[in-house]
């Protein structure tokens, strides 16, 4: 009886988005935990883990991802409303960037929230 391999992992397009969005480590250490978290879930069983991991994907990664590159847009390709972003509330714009880089906040959870941007504008 031939072994069965399973094989999970990101697609080139996931590790693109990793190395431009949060950091090429945290993506995959992350992705590494996630098909870990669905083989365990799973109880490896082949036809339901491949959909679980990208469950898990979408929910833990790509939705942020997602979020980061809108807000990257926003300000690199939209001067006007970066330095106004700046200049009404740049310290706790820094701050809030610090704080996604170290997981306590997240892009995506700051765009569903209206009271975030009036936060940064100082409002």
């Amino acid at each position: 009886m031939p072994a069965t391999i399973l094989t999970i992992g990101h697609s080139n397009r996931t590790r693109c988005l990793a190395r431009a969005g949060s950091g090429r480590i945290l993506g995959d250490r992350l992705s590494g935990q996630l098909a870990a978290a669905a083989l365990s879930e799973c109880r490896l069983d082949v036809s339901k883990v491949s959909h679980r991991y990208q469950e898990l994907l979408e929910e833990k990664i790509l939705r942020e991802l997602r979020a980061a590159r809108f807000l990257a847009r926003l300000l690199y390709h939209h001067p006007g409303i970066r330095n106004f972003a700046f200049r009404t509330g740049g310290q706790r714009l820094c701050e809030f960037v610090t704080d996604v880089v170290m997981g306590e906040r997240s892009y995506s959870n700051a765009m569903k929230k209206p009271a975030s941007y009036l936060k940064l504008f100082g409002l």
